[in-house]
């Protein structure tokens, strides 16, 4: 018993049989070199983020806003504050981790979002009012507000931190679309 679904090359008429042959030379060479073209992409992409943060990370040291870790669990430990991590991205996977004095949940106007908010906004394209709120308070480089423990992957700074201080808050944001204008048909939609 045979299952109709499978595709084998002898069940084909002869003229998808001519046609696959003669296009078999020139499909042949390109299957190396569509790869190596998505290859180069795949380098270039790793590169340029990688470089990005470390930007982000010297200009955050050099304006006085960057904490090593060290320097950071005596200022917990003596402050308390707030631990942010920040998911800049729209579909990579990683994260700063920001730290203020302040109690930012307390001190927010807006409600800290859920994960239906955030898939909400996500299938708009709108950045959610807590996310730019916390871009323009403490997360914008270009603004005087947290200090910046890690780049690149912050919830492990989270997950360290949580188990010295298991009492420090935390919260997350979305700042991918903080950039993005305003859409004011997507509220009404």
């Amino acid at each position: 018993m045979t299952d109709s679904s499978v595709w084998t090359f002898g069940s084909q008429p002869w003229y998808r049989k001519v046609a696959l042959f003669l296009l078999l030379p020139f499909v042949m060479p390109a299957i190396p070199l569509v790869f190596a073209i998505l290859a180069l992409m795949g380098v270039y992409a790793v590169t340029a983020n990688y470089m990005f943060e470390r930007r982000i990370r010297r200009r955050m040291r050099r304006s006085g806003r960057y904490l090593s870790l060290s320097i950071a669990r005596e200022r917990i430990a003596s402050d308390g504050g707030t631990l942010i991590i920040e998911n800049p991205s729209l579909g990579w996977s990683f994260t700063h981790a920001w730290w203020t004095p302040d109690d930012v949940r307390s001190s927010s106007p807006f409600a800290v979002p859920t994960n239906d908010d955030y898939r909400n906004a996500a299938e708009q394209m709108q950045c959610l009012d807590w996310d730019k709120w916390c871009w323009d308070n403490y997360t914008c480089p270009d603004n005087d507000g947290a200090f910046l423990l890690r780049v690149w992957n912050g919830a492990t700074i989270e997950r360290k931190l949580k188990k010295w201080f298991a009492e420090l808050d935390v919260v997350h944001t979305w700042t991918a679309f903080v950039h993005t204008p305003e859409n004011p048909d997507a509220r009404t939609a």
